[in-house]
């Protein structure tokens, strides 16, 4: 047989032992099946240690497991910070990658929402990040800019006027009146 045909069956094999086991993921069958093969093609090298080949394995799978589980918690973060459902395109993907390493350096996908929330007029909609998710990016040093002049003054809230009597000069002075 072929390795194209070893493969084949091998995931055949697995997706029948997981499913009597009542799991049904695409992705865990592809990842089992690219380890397993990997572990035979390593270590059918020469000079290859068995133990080291399947511990490079089983950490490629955990990392693979907690990357999954910090993505799938940030893509929550966004539904409830942005009220926007990311639809897992490959779009969101990127921007979900990218809100990823944003976090580390201290900026949260909440605290953009909240700006998107108190400044209106300079920050995108939620249906345009859902329409466009890059505006994320394209907009996100706003959010994060301490800024020292206060907005325009057309968005200003309107300043009440207080009305001073102004004295009508056809009136007679109280002197002059009789």
């Amino acid at each position: 047989m072929t390795q194209t045909t070893d493969k084949r069956q091998l995931r055949i094999t697995i997706e029948g032992i997981l499913k009597s086991y009542g799991v049904d993921n695409l992705a865990l069958e592809a990842k089992l099946t690219d380890g397993v093969m990997m572990y035979f093609e390593q270590t059918a090298k020469p000079g290859a240690n068995p133990v080291s080949v399947r511990n490079d394995i089983l950490g490629a799978m955990i990392n693979f497991a907690l990357d999954s589980q910090k993505h799938q918690a940030m893509q929550e973060r966004v539904e409830r910070a942005l009220k926007v459902t990311p639809d897992g395109s490959d779009n969101w993907n990127e921007i979900i990658r990218w809100l990823l390493k944003k976090q580390d350096d201290g900026e949260t996908i909440e605290a953009y929402g909240d700006w998107c929330k108190s400044d209106p007029y300079n920050s995108p909609k939620a249906h345009q990040i859902g329409q466009k998710p890059s505006l994320i990016k394209i907009t996100w040093k706003g959010a994060f800019i301490a800024t020292e002049q206060p907005a325009r003054p057309e968005y200003q809230p309107a300043k009440v006027i207080e009305q001073v009597a102004t004295p009508n000069p056809f009136k007679k002075p109280a002197s002059l009146r009789g």
